[in-house]
């Protein structure tokens, strides 16, 4: 049987890999009480319990054509006030979400030619984080990820940022970086 695999899910898989790849799991903070600081990288199908600070992928709203399917990509980071370490500084968590966001800027808009926006060598190291999936770790790991071994992102565009979305009452720091991302399609033969 073939089948065409689930672009959003390896998109959102691919990301993560490629954060995790840079220790965007463990934020530094210089000079801070606590540093380095553990951050929850998921994906939007992810079923363990959220932790903070976390970011959380989630490829949507996919445009498809013959030669290429379109995602929106979201990468929302977010810090609850609750999940403070030390209570006695109050700017804390505001302190850990900028350091928090700060990393994952930096990891997926490091590279601009001029006035292009395609971050080539990101979607390079992208694709080999995610396709990394299907032949590293344990066994069990490498057959959840079956579908990444082809897996390629060809082209991703920054397109805005999203402060103070809707929260908790106001309990909650969030912030969102928007992309737009354009994934080879390919099939996968299961028999």
């Amino acid at each position: 049987m073939t089948i065409l695999p689930n672009v959003g899910s390896q998109l959102d898989r691919s990301i993560r890999a490629y954060g995790l790849s840079l220790g965007l799991n463990s934020i530094p903070i210089a000079g801070m009480q606590g540093s380095p600081f553990a951050c929850q990288i998921s994906t939007a199908n992810n079923v363990f319990k959220k932790s903070y600070p976390n970011v959380t992928i989630h490829s949507m709203r996919s445009q498809a054509t013959p030669q290429s399917n379109m995602f929106d990509v979201m990468i929302k980071a977010e810090m609850t006030i609750a999940s403070n370490p030390f209570p006695k500084n109050l700017e804390l968590p505001r302190v850990i979400m900028d350091a928090v966001i700060g990393a994952w800027d930096y990891a997926l808009k490091q590279v601009y030619a001029g006035e292009r926006q395609y971050l080539d060598t990101v979607c390079q190291l992208i694709t080999a984080a995610g396709n990394a999936l299907a032949t590293t770790g344990l066994a069990q790991d490498q057959a959840n990820n079956y579908d990444m071994a082809n897996f390629t992102l060809q082209h991703m565009i920054y397109t805005g940022d999203t402060r103070g979305e809707p929260n908790e009452g106001g309990a909650s720091f969030v912030e969102v970086r928007n992309f737009r991302c354009q994934v080879q399609p390919f099939t996968i033969n299961l028999t």
